[in-house]
């Protein structure tokens, strides 16, 4: 059950932070730590187990 849950909150992560990067006029400082994010976030999805929406 703590595995579904945290696999949600990976999800919701995800999907925020890619909005996040494809928005052009965020600041640009950010974006380099918000694609780092983003990379350990998609390693620790796949380790969670992988899921349809990230294909």
């Amino acid at each position: 059950m703590k595995t579904k849950k945290l696999k949600k909150e990976v999800d919701k992560t995800i999907k925020y932070l890619c909005k996040k990067v494809r928005d052009d006029n965020y600041m640009c400082d950010y974006k380099d730590s918000m694609a780092r994010t983003l990379d350990s976030m998609m390693k620790t999805r796949a380790r969670l187990g992988k899921s349809k929406k990230t294909k």
